[in-house]
């Protein structure tokens, strides 16, 4: 069969295109290519069997926020509710309040390092775009907890740690979904999100899937 488009790569970015791509001429002939045996990229889950137990792993992220509107609107084009399929776990104003204030997450002098910076992004949205979370952490002394735990942070939010993750991007993030709630998925993503996804699209969509096919 000759193809319109072929799409290297089921993670969610080619699954996406493909979503969009049909929507816009739903007699493209399109084919995605992956080199895994499943779909999902760098976010697929991987399962292991250990002692005739079972276990999976997933990569970050692992949680996602109500603010994600494209995401969402993705989902209810393929006829699947976002909270059917993600439960809400906590909300972002709720984790700092605790981590801050109750866990003492941040020094004293940790917050107030943080919130001069905090100000400074209203008003340059290009302030701390060149430093990393762990370099600024380190050059404003920040306490051992308070690194270990916003690099935790910034895995879950990004996949990645504080050293992959600019001050800029960490505080715009915060400002961003400061007023949201965040979701993890009710069950693995094989299971849900990336069993539904790929229904959709071979079997409704007439989209090709070749697997286990990695491309030089």
């Amino acid at each position: 069969m000759i193809y319109d488009s072929v799409i290297i790569g089921a993670g969610p970015a080619g699954l996406a295109f493909a979503n969009y791509a049909k929507k816009h001429n739903p007699n493209e002939k399109i084919i995605i290519i992956e080199k895994d045996n499943v779909i999902g990229g760098c976010h697929k889950v991987n399962r292991k069997k250990h002692n005739d137990e079972f276990y999976f792993c997933e990569h970050g992220p692992r949680v996602y926020i109500g603010n994600y509107v494209n995401f969402i609107s993705l989902l209810k084009s393929m006829k699947l509710d976002f909270k059917e399929l993600f439960g809400k776990k906590y909300s972002i104003f709720s984790v700092l309040f605790k981590s801050v204030f109750q866990d003492k997450m941040l020094g004293f002098f940790d917050f107030l390092s943080f919130a001069r910076d905090f100000i400074l992004v209203l008003f340059d949205n290009k302030h701390g775009i060149n430093i990393s979370m762990y370099d600024y952490m380190v050059f404003n002394n920040f306490s051992k907890e308070a690194m270990i735990n916003i690099d935790f942070l910034c895995s879950s939010i990004d996949g990645g740690n504080s050293k992959m993750i600019s001050l800029n991007n960490f505080i715009n993030t915060t400002i961003q979904t400061f007023l949201y709630s965040i979701y993890i998925p009710k069950k693995p993503n094989d299971e849900a999100l990336f069993n539904y996804w790929y229904q959709y699209l071979y079997k409704e969509k007439k989209v090709d899937f070749l697997l286990n096919s990695p491309v030089a």
